[in-house]
């Protein structure tokens, strides 16, 4: 939630849908959610909301999949925020560090010394 509080989402109804996905998203960003029930939080029609998703997708902020059934049919899309993720690092890089100053780790998958 902090990190779309910080987003430029490009107008007041952009900003309240980005603000609904993050309340409704999982620790990894993801939102399955219909476009009816979205509009109903921010209460704005569904036509609004798919405006809305279209321009936070334009501006980079979120990405959405189309989701499908067994049958065939169409479900909620699949939305991720494009907040940051997480680092993780490779144990063989933090192990071992270049002291030189330039910062750039020694060893793993970045050559060696």
């Amino acid at each position: 939630m902090a990190w779309a509080m910080k987003q430029r989402a490009g107008g007041a109804p952009e900003k309240l849908v980005l603000l609904a996905l993050a309340r409704l998203a999982d620790k990894r960003g993801e939102v399955h959610c219909s476009n009816s029930a979205i509009g109903e939080i921010c209460e704005i029609e569904a036509e609004g909301v798919r405006r809305n998703l279209r321009k936070l997708e334009a501006s980079g902020l979120i990405v959405r999949s189309p989701i499908f059934r067994e049958d065939g049919g169409r479900d909620a899309n699949r939305i991720v925020l494009a907040w940051p993720k997480p680092r993780q690092r490779r144990a063989e890089n933090v192990a071992a560090c270049d002291i030189s100053g330039r910062g750039a780790p020694i060893g793993g998958e970045w050559g060696r010394a």
